[in-house]
């Protein structure tokens, strides 16, 4: 609905958002080296970091709760934690 802007209805419409969300981004990511994804995937995380910061900066629009950066910290923790257990090394001095 108009009124909640692009916020689901409904608990389902959140979960399909999500998913459909989840497989755009599998699909602008995924190659075939597991390096070059999970550094792909870091540069999308400080990327929509620095997109957050320009829209709600000085001259933008304040964002609502929900449409807050809050959730990239923990895609950046999570892609960290993995990059450490499955000792891959994320620096791009190598």
């Amino acid at each position: 609905p108009v009124e909640n802007g692009s916020r689901p209805g409904d608990r389902i419409e959140e979960m399909l958002q999500t998913w459909n969300a989840i497989r755009d981004l599998n699909r602008r990511l995924v190659a075939d080296d597991v390096l070059c994804n999970l550094r792909l995937c870091s540069e999308w995380v400080e990327l929509a970091q620095q997109l957050y910061m320009q829209v709600n900066g000085p001259g933008g629009l304040p964002l609502s709760g929900r449409s807050k950066q809050g959730h990239l910290d923990p895609l950046r923790y999570g892609i960290h934690m993995f990059s450490d257990l499955a000792e891959i090394d994320l620096s791009t001095d190598k």
